[in-house]
């Protein structure tokens, strides 16, 4: 994980830390055998996703580089390790939490015409977390 990484996840975790509980719910979907939940506008959203993070075992947080300025509104999509999607979505706020399978995968996030791809590992013991950045526009 390189400093920018680092510095999101760590932003991300102020972020959500600092909300206070609302009454704000955010309601899981799900594609074939991925639950997934998106959002993260506004402190009852960020407070709702604290609450329920544990429950999924991949995080993905997206900004802007330089600003860090969060963005929504993201094109995500997730291939296994066969190519085959198991997620295609458009994010609702700048998080998504997502149940995956342990195995191997690529993850594609698309914002303003730009795509950033990663592929991660993850299990079901621990959240994995993936941040994703784009320059200030």
């Amino acid at each position: 994980m390189n400093k920018l990484d680092r510095a999101m996840l760590y932003a991300c975790l102020l972020f959500t830390a600092a909300a206070n509980a609302g009454s704000s719910t955010i309601d899981e979907q799900s594609q074939g055998d991925v639950s997934f939940i998106s959002g993260g506008i506004g402190s009852e959203e960020r407070a709702a996703l604290k609450k329920v993070r544990n429950d999924y075992n991949l995080s993905l947080l997206f900004a802007q580089q330089g600003s860090g300025k969060y963005v929504s509104d993201v094109a995500v999509r997730i291939a296994d390790g066969k190519r085959h999607n198991v997620l295609d979505s458009i994010s609702q706020g700048p998080i998504i939490f997502a149940k995956l399978k342990p195995g191997h995968y690529r993850v594609s996030a698309e914002h303003n015409g730009q795509i950033i791809r990663k592929n991660v590992t993850v299990d079901s013991k621990q959240r994995t977390p993936l941040s994703f950045s784009w320059p200030d526009q």
